[in-house]
């Protein structure tokens, strides 16, 4: 029985093969990019769910007590060194460690002059006792017990020492020999954690204790550089142990802050103050891909019963000879079946084939293999959630067919008005109508980031960070170079990197401030040369002058005036910074120095010369390269292979920040377009099928001296109604959605009357190309033919 199942199937896709094509296209490519959307869904939420104890694993975050940003309250993913000390004592955390992100750092290897770039985190003895990381080599125990051991992964022992044995080996850091301790497995690629090597956090310390006066780190309770986390025993409230760590912050006297804890598993889409626009991007995403799925389905389902006049007379013809319903039913899901079974196959080869250039938009490392058990239990998910969507209805109606009814054509009529099959050309474009006029927000308030005024000019800046051999001689340094006229100005900062600044303090004060309250400020040292450089704009008082007294005289931010609650005028109040007093000299406008997701936060300068090593050089397009060359010759003595010269351009960097937006944008822009393809070629289908019913029609109306103009506008009319419609309903929710989407920046484009016309436009002009060319075609035909087959 199956076999003549299979077979009719066969004879049927032959039969047709126009519908056949557009059927296997139209559900070949929404089956690849539907799957590929569902890869990076999967990917985005499975985030840290990999470790063996995620589920008991928090990040402590710090509330900052009395103070709201733009409305929103100050909560830092990062805490004071103190609060691992203060955990230890809390009988339901069963261990903790701390993370200090190093960044990119330079390592070389023993007796070699070659060097190399890894990406490094400071790390608690205890770091494998909350994360579950794979130890390839070395004692579990004492991976860090000495501060100048260093643990690498895998792959970044492959690239430093090749096949010979890593463990054991020295590696030059910061001008001091590191022993390496172990070997990790690589981290995955959806780990938040995520680095090459791993320095003890007890280096970090001696550090510290070395900047500030013998110091211990571990009592610092002002800088937040670290994130802390907690492994919690079973059956643990975390809001129990967070009640408890903000109890034991209290009784050591401090009652600024309140600290959180933020599940592992969360941080990844979650903000810590909660904004989850992260996470609802997702369920967005998950919403294209049903979207993506529906759409191909609903090209099938159309295309079936659009040619259920065709197969009446077959079902007719077959009930009369003995068929049952069920048989005919199960014929016509076996056809489905066929059609999805060659889609599918199509379909895999489709992914294999895109993946390089799906990773390329999607800045992702996906891959596919076909020994990949959990890619066949996607496909198989996929595979019969869609069959089971696209092939019942249409078996269900071509089987119900009366056979007097089919044989005599008297379905012909109700059949071709079909009324659901008009709903679901209708749901189709509504689709394809909210993911155009989504994608074409997101290209607008991406441009409009990319050409925002932030406050200051970064145009033509670069930055060089020196060595701090360095430190001492820049002042010098900037001297010499501010000789070349290639080179217009230059700054000295603390700052290397100014479109991301990521080091807070608590250190700011109002004089008579309440000291169970607490404000977080970003403190940056400059020089008197720094504002005009960047041409910054001053809204009250002056700039520094470079002598003596800029040593107690600060700059803040408009908005560190604001939330401090300083009252005009400004000039000369004393706050309290690092345990000193300083004046305020002058208020700077305020400028974005992180994403413009957020609003501006509180921003203080000060001039302490020591903490200087980055220049920030303004030149020309046309004197660029000379400027480059000049600096990198003054870089040149302090030059090491732990230290070569780099440099890099302001708007780069802010560019950078923007890069998962942009890939974002990309991918809605491709998914858009998908879905609008298929749209399309389902609409092509439902065009040539309504053409060759209607064929005598329009011979008889061109007989009677009809154009070819009027016979394409009267196919075309139904289906630009349809059309039109979809674009209606679309507009109030594509409107809701993208004004969601805007609300997760602190600066906004409009959503103006021409987005709406841009979209309508679109979608008109390839609706009727869609259906013109093939009207066309027919009407430009001899049509005569058609009349004289009756």
């Amino acid at each position: 029985m199956w076999k003549y199942y299979l077979r009719s199937a066969w004879r049927n896709l032959k039969k047709g093969k126009l519908y056949s094509i557009i059927n296997i296209a139209g559900l070949s490519i929404g089956l690849a990019t539907g799957i590929m959307l569902l890869i990076w869904v999967q990917n985005e939420s499975s985030f840290d769910a990999f470790f063996q104890n995620a589920d008991r694993i928090y990040r402590v975050n710090t509330h900052f007590m009395g103070q709201e940003n733009a409305g929103q309250e100050v909560v830092y993913p990062m805490t004071p060194p103190k609060v691992f000390d203060v955990t230890s004592s809390i009988p339901a955390v069963a261990a903790a460690s701390r993370i200090i992100d190093n960044g990119q750092a330079r390592f070389t290897r023993a007796r070699l002059s070659r060097d190399f770039k890894l990406s490094s985190l400071f790390v608690d003895n205890s770091f494998l006792s909350v994360f579950s990381f794979k130890l390839l080599a070395g004692n579990r125990n004492g991976l860090w017990q000495n501060p100048y051991s260093i643990v690498l992964t895998a792959s970044a022992a492959k690239k430093i020492y090749g096949n010979t044995a890593p463990l054991g080996q020295v590696l030059n850091y910061d001008g001091h020999p590191m022993t390496i301790t172990g070997i990790l497995a690589d981290f995955p690629e959806n780990s938040t954690i995520r680095a090459d090597v791993l320095l003890p956090i007890s280096y970090y310390a001696a550090g510290y204790a070395a900047r500030h006066s013998g110091k211990n780190l571990d009592e610092d309770r002002q800088n937040f550089s670290m994130s802390t986390f907690l492994l919690l025993r079973n059956k643990t409230d975390a809001n129990k142990v967070a009640a408890a760590v903000v109890k034991n912050w209290t009784d050591i006297g401090d009652k600024r802050f309140e600290f959180r804890l933020q599940h592992l598993t969360d941080i990844h889409l979650i903000q810590p103050n909660g904004n989850n626009s992260a996470y609802r991007l997702v369920q967005v995403f998950m919403v294209i891909m049903l979207m993506l799925f529906l759409i191909a389905c609903i090209n099938y389902v159309n295309m079936s019963t659009a040619r259920s006049l065709v197969r009446a007379k077959e079902v007719g013809i077959k009930k009369i000879v003995g068929a049952k319903r069920r048989q005919l039913f199960f014929q016509f899901m076996g056809e489905t079946v066929m059609v999805f079974g060659i889609s599918m196959v199509i379909a895999i080869g489709l992914i294999f084939a895109l993946m390089p250039l799906y990773n390329f938009i999607s800045g992702k490392a996906f891959s596919c293999a076909l020994n990949d058990w959990q890619l066949w239990k996607t496909l198989g998910v996929v595979l019969i959630a869609t069959l089971l969507v696209a092939s019942i209805y249409p078996a269900i109606l071509l089987s119900s067919f009366k056979p007097i009814e089919s044989l005599k054509g008297k379905i012909s009529r109700n059949i071709g008005a079909n009324t659901f099959r008009k709903g679901l050309v209708v749901f189709q474009f509504f689709m394809a109508a909210v993911l155009l006029f989504v994608t074409l927000i997101m290209g607008r308030q991406l441009d409009y980031i990319r050409n925002i005024n932030i406050g200051y000019d970064r145009a033509y800046v670069f930055t060089v960070t020196f060595p701090k051999t360095a430190i001492p001689h820049l002042e010098a340094i900037k001297a010499d170079l501010l000789h070349y006229t290639s080179i217009e100005n230059i700054g000295l900062s603390s700052a290397e990197e100014l479109t991301n600044l990521n080091v807070s303090s608590t250190s700011l004060k109002k004089q008579g401030q309440d000291p169970n309250s607490s404000f977080l400020s970003y403190p940056v040292a400059i020089d008197a040369s720094f504002i005009p450089a960047m041409k910054m704009a001053l809204a009250h008082g002056r700039n520094f002058t470079g002598s003596p007294a800029d040593s107690l005289a600060v700059i803040l931010n408009q908005t560190a005036v604001r939330q401090m609650g300083l009252k005009a005028p400004y000039l000369g109040q004393e706050v309290g910074f690092s345990g000193k007093k300083y004046k305020v000299i002058g208020v700077v406008k305020d400028f974005n120095f992180q994403d413009l997701r957020s609003a501006v936060s509180p921003l203080v300068f000060y001039v302490q010369p020591k903490s200087w090593n980055t220049l920030y050089v303004r030149t020309s397009a046309r004197q660029m390269k000379s400027a480059i060359a000049a600096v990198a010759d003054a870089y040149t003595p302090y030059k090491t292979s732990d230290a070569p010269f780099s440099y890099h351009f302001l708007d780069k960097q802010f560019e950078n920040l923007y890069k998962s937006d942009m890939r974002v944008g990309a991918l809605f822009t491709t998914f858009a377009s998908i879905a609008i393809f298929i749209s399309c070629l389902g609409l092509f289908g439902l065009a040539t099928y309504s053409t060759e019913t209607r064929i005598k029609e329009m011979g008889i109306r061109k007989v009677l001296g009809a154009s070819a103009r009027s016979l394409v506008r009267l196919i075309c009319k139904e289906f630009v109604v349809l059309v039109l419609l979809a674009i209606l309903i679309a507009t109030p929710v594509s409107y809701l959605l993208a004004g969601r989407w805007l609300r997760n920046f602190a600066y906004q484009s409009t959503i103006g009357a021409d987005v709406f016309i841009e979209v309508f436009c679109t979608l008109m002009l390839i609706t009727f190309m869609t259906i013109s060319l093939k009207v066309y075609k027919a009407a430009k035909s001899n049509l005569l033919r058609h009349l004289k087959s009756e």
